[in-house]
């Protein structure tokens, strides 16, 4: 009897297991949205230089100066990742938990310049973007006077 009992859980558990493997996990109907133009553009700003590093290194200070903590960057990519959590006070009107993400990379169309792309979680205003382009945009400015 206690056999039969054992035999039915196992065959029971190896059922369920087997149609569990067989599902595919949800996506995520955010990832697979398309972005609009409008979005798009409150997102990026063109910069007029093609040293992507100036760019890069002038994006990480304003994110830092702005709470967040870089935790990932790759230059030759021109990627930057970084966090704003919640126990940090807030400068700029964001989230009290977000993830910030910014692209550089050279324009096709005009070599000479550089498209910075910035993407924050949860973050849709176009006033906070604008803001971050114009802190960006100072301190390329101030790196660029001599001292």
């Amino acid at each position: 009897m206690r056999v039969l009992r054992l035999v039915e859980t196992v065959l029971t558990l190896s059922f369920v297991v087997t149609l569990a493997g067989c599902m595919s996990p949800p996506k995520p109907a955010e990832f697979f949205q398309p972005v609009s133009l409008q979005q798009h553009q409150i997102k990026s700003r063109v910069f007029e230089t093609s040293n992507e590093i100036t760019i890069m290194r002038a994006c990480t200070n304003v994110l830092m100066d702005n709470s967040f903590q870089v935790y990932e960057a790759e230059s030759q990519l021109g990627w930057i990742s970084a966090r704003k959590l919640k126990f940090i006070p807030l400068e700029m009107p964001a989230p009290a938990s977000s993830s910030a993400t910014i692209l550089v990379y050279p324009n096709a169309s005009r070599p000479e310049t550089s498209i910075v792309r910035i993407s924050i979680q949860n973050v849709v205003d176009a006033d906070i973007y604008q803001e971050l382009f114009a802190r960006i945009s100072q301190s390329l400015f101030v790196k660029a006077q001599p001292l």
